[in-house]
């Protein structure tokens, strides 16, 4: 069974996978992605030749694909908690970010979290077991 922990584990990795991945995500997930989630993470004055690109691998690109869908199954005002959550921000800051106090945006993750178990119990995704490692 997935718990809390695991459902964070998998969006954190498709956070950095995100960053990881040139220019911005394909339009078929536009609505679902938040705002920092659009900006390329190459600093663009080093010349072209010289970028180092490290290219995410097979386990962090099913993270992504899998958090992704999660991100369909929230409603829109609840993703960019998710999102911030994912890249390490504290919840005073997504709570500034979003308008709601921390508790409250604390309870929404939670809430909308065990939704997110829930639902998975219905699909079952192999590759989670194996980057959860159980």
């Amino acid at each position: 069974m997935l718990t809390e922990e695991q459902v964070a584990r998998v969006l954190s990795n498709a956070v950095w996978c995100a960053r990881m991945l040139p220019g911005s995500v394909g339009p078929q997930y536009a609505n679902v992605w938040h705002s920092l989630m659009a900006m390329a993470p190459v600093d663009d004055s080093y010349p072209e030749d010289k970028r180092l690109r490290v290219y995410p691998d097979a386990a962090l690109l099913a993270d992504l694909d899998l958090a992704t869908e999660w991100m369909t199954w929230l409603p829109e005002r609840v993703r960019p908690i998710f999102w911030l959550r994912a890249d390490g921000n504290r919840w005073r800051f997504i709570a500034r970010q979003v308008g709601l106090t921390p508790q409250y945006c604390q309870m929404l993750w939670r809430k909308h979290a065990q939704e997110i178990i829930r639902r998975s119990e219905i699909v079952t995704y192999g590759h989670l077991r194996d980057a959860t490692g159980t």
